[in-house]
């Protein structure tokens, strides 16, 4: 079940609610596999690679018609007399101190008191609903420990279902007014809702509100219709990039798009944050119903699509991927087929993860062997792109703020299966004890599917190489007083346009983490710009990405520090007078003064390692600086007209204000203030060369010429040989007999010498594939 994540974007209202009602109230190559080079195969001229593929994807399967979709919001304030004197009010509750992490502690609780209860409204008819769940406006000082919901059905009420509180760990979502909330209960179609909700201190949130969400109706995609398979068509006879690029042979068919399950883009506000690299893949269920029809299995995913965006603001669908009881997989999170995007359906564990969720409760009943089939492509095409040892363990940091259902206190490193589950790392039944116990058999059968692959089609890899920045660019400038970072790049073969990425952070903010970047704008060009804000702190780097929109590793270009800015949040001058239209500054503004004490104030400023100040002082003058109340030294400017540089070592890299106070009497002007940051490393991504498909033998060879089939993934071949003199039996010292762009070679031998020859294919990317052996030959 899905948990927000540290870095999701600031969550949004989105503006077109229409539908929404609220109810009042290789240069050298080692013959041994597997083949890799750090530089390029040298392609001869009779085999040029094209700058990018010629791509012909599958016609696509038209988008869901959908119609009924509707979010309605009823308030849910108080305790309900009426309700409170029923008998099934306070059926399951937990009381707040038997609780931990969201999760009953114990199943022999204490009975909960009405005094316990925070909200609990009446049972409230409504029209037809797939989903519900409880929302609420953050309240410092208020836990939610329980918020439960319970619905009528066919006539019938449902028992209390707890449901999962996901941890909030953004505080800018807070600031911007995003709510907290449930997830939400599924329903094949409700008629009628009763909530209850209970706080560690009794009080009740703000605006609590019980979201009930119609995800409408459309006929069910038909499975095998989406273009997820590639189909490729090249010019011939130049080598074409392997199909083990981004795993593309264990791409699964007939992924089910956004388009065809019927998400609303107008609703998405897709995160910007790109793991640098995969390391674990969850595995969640959703808890709901598995009674549904193929048709009420999309309508379950819009109604989680909606959910999320619209009443949690999430920006969009929590999972990567979903997966219902007949075997369709359904495409989450956008960008989740070719980028590594950041979910939301882990709490403290999101990055360097992806979550895939089976569609039902696996706790109550068994899943089909079509879904288990399901799951089993998907985490094999993901292992497979990324490398990853599906039996093997990996270790995860956790990312926690406030309350939250993680297992683990922030910055923890935890020892983790690569597939695990979510209960794993959190405090939820997920996925259920049905599929715990598959999960062994899981592992061992997608490690055989990414063993078969890697030896059919060659290891997986990156499908461009990384940009080469086209001049030197140093790694920390460490000042830029324009702001603007100037980059250029050399053309990268395969691309089809490139992507800034960025990694900043505020002058009061601190580096979260060196394993993502921020994806920004697209450009065809070989250049491009970025300007830091003022005060901020910014690093830049590069992406290709290919005509089919799979994107290349990250190239680090540079580090800049914009001087500090001239808002009342970032500076404070005291008997400073602003100077303004003062050219060759930062803010086109400075300050000046001659009073003795007077004072400039670089508030909060947090992880700076240098101030660094410039001004003029044409009769000289001296600051004294302090941060966070510490005297840490003295600033003095020469007697002089001209524009002076002054740095000072920062002893503290904690929040603290630094403040200049002006010693000398004489007249100063102050141009710019900055506190330049050291030299943020985001963790490299390197360069994965992708191995071609095995060559295809042909008959057995003749008077010493050998031949195979022309592998379309080839740049050139690889010849070893394997010789024993008379007598003698074959070693398996392979020794390199030619390299070769041809399909045929001749492989002389001595009389009643034994020879066995193999080749192997080299792809574009320099890697070798799995070797073709002939059979040995003795000659006569």
């Amino acid at each position: 079940m899905p948990l927000t994540s540290s870095f999701f974007p600031a969550r949004r209202r989105v503006a077109a609610r229409a539908a929404t009602v609220t109810v009042a109230a290789v240069a050298a190559i080692s013959l041994t596999a597997p083949l890799a080079s750090a530089s390029p195969v040298a392609v001869p001229s009779a085999v040029a690679v094209p700058s990018a593929d010629a791509a012909q994807t599958s016609r696509p399967a038209p988008a869901a018609r959908v119609s009924g979709e509707k979010v309605v919001s009823v308030p849910a304030e108080g305790v309900s007399g009426s309700a409170v004197r029923k008998d099934a009010a306070l059926d399951g509750a937990v009381a707040p101190e038997q609780r931990q992490g969201g999760a009953a502690a114990s199943t022999s609780a204490p009975d909960v008191a009405p005094k316990d209860l925070a909200v609990l409204t009446p049972e409230r008819s409504a029209g037809t609903f797939t989903a519900a769940g409880i929302t609420w406006k953050y309240t410092a000082g208020v836990t939610v420990v329980e918020a439960s919901i319970r619905v009528r059905e066919q006539g019938k009420w449902t028992a209390w279902s707890d449901l999962e509180v996901p941890s909030v760990e953004d505080s800018s979502v807070r600031a911007q007014g995003g709510r907290d909330g449930t997830e939400p209960l599924l329903t094949l179609g409700a008629d009628a809702v009763q909530a209850r909700v209970i706080t560690a201190s009794g009080d009740a949130p703000q605006d609590v509100r019980v979201d009930l969400i119609n995800g409408g109706t459309a006929a069910a995609p038909e499975a095998g219709t989406a273009a997820s398979g590639r189909t490729v068509a090249h010019s011939q006879p130049a080598a074409t990039r392997p199909l083990s690029v981004a795993g593309d042979a264990l791409r699964p068919k007939g992924v089910v798009t956004r388009a065809q399950w019927g998400a609303q883009e107008k609703y998405a506000n897709p995160s910007k944050v790109r793991s640098q690299s995969l390391k674990a893949m969850y595995v969640h269920h959703t808890a709901s119903s598995n009674n549904y029809t193929r048709a009420q299995a999309a309508q379950a995913v819009r109604s989680f699509y909606l959910y999320h965006t619209r009443s949690l603001d999430w920006g969009d669908i929590g999972y990567h991927f979903l997966i219902d009881k007949y075997g369709t997989i359904y495409e989450g999170r956008k960008g989740s087929m070719d980028d590594l995007v950041l979910g939301t359906q882990a709490g403290g564990f999101n990055t360097s993860t992806i979550g895939v969720s089976m569609l039902g409760n696996y706790e109550t009943a068994k899943p089909s062997s079509a879904g288990m089939t399901a799951l089993r492509k998907v985490l094999a095409w993901k292992g497979y792109a990324h490398g990853l040892n599906a039996q093997g363990t990996t270790s995860l940091t956790a990312r926690v703020s406030g309350t939250s259902t993680s297992r683990y206190k922030n910055g923890t490193t935890v020892k983790v299966p690569v597939i695990l589950p979510h209960r794993q790392t959190n405090n939820t039944a997920c996925p259920g004890r049905n599929i715990m116990s598959k999960l062994p058999a899981l592992r061992k059968n997608v490690a055989a599917d990414i063993a078969a692959a890697n030896a059919k089609h060659g290891v997986a890899g990156s499908p461009v190489r990384a940009v080469v920045p086209a001049a030197a660019y140093s790694a920390n400038k460490p000042v830029t007083v324009n702001g603007v970072l100037a980059l250029k790049w050399k053309r990268v073969a395969y691309a089809s346009r490139y992507q800034l990425m960025v990694r900043e952070s505020s002058q009061q903010g601190a580096w979260a983490g060196t394993d993502y970047w921020e994806a920004g704008a697209t450009t065809t060009a070989l250049s491009t710009a970025y300007t830091v804000k003022a005060g901020r702190t910014a690093v830049v780097g590069v992406r290709a990405i290919d005509a089919q929109g799979r994107p290349g590793p990250v190239t680090r270009f540079t580090q800049a520090t914009r001087p500090v800015g001239t808002g009342k949040a970032d500076l404070a001058a005291a008997k400073f007078a602003s100077v303004p239209k003062l050219s060759g500054t930062s803010n086109n503004a400075g300050w000046s003064s001659k009073t003795k004490g007077a004072t400039l104030t670089i508030k909060r400023s947090t992880g700076g390692d240098i101030l660094r100040v410039l001004a003029s002082a044409p009769k000289g003058a001296s600051f004294t600086v302090k941060q966070g109340g510490k005297s840490i030294g003295t600033m003095k400017f020469a007697a002089s007209k001209a524009v002076q540089q002054r740095n000072l070592n920062l002893p503290s890299r904690a929040s603290a204000d630094i403040v200049l106070t002006l010693s000398s009497t004489q007249p100063v002007t102050v141009r710019d203030l900055s506190a330049a940051r050291p030299t943020f490393k985001v963790a490299s991504q390197p360069f994965r060369a992708a191995g071609p498909s095995r060559v295809s033998l042909k008959a057995t060879p003749s008077n010493g010429r050998y031949a195979w089939n022309a592998n379309k993934e080839a740049a050139k071949y690889v010849v070893e040989v394997d010789r024993a003199a008379p007598g003698k039996k074959l070693s398996g010292a392979w020794r390199a007999q030619a390299t070769t762009t041809a399909t045929t070679i001749t492989v002389k031998q001595k009389s009643k010498e034994t020879v066995r020859v193999r080749v192997r294919a080299v792809s574009v990317f320099g890697r070798g594939g799995s070797p073709s052996s002939y059979a040995a030959v003795t000659a006569r």
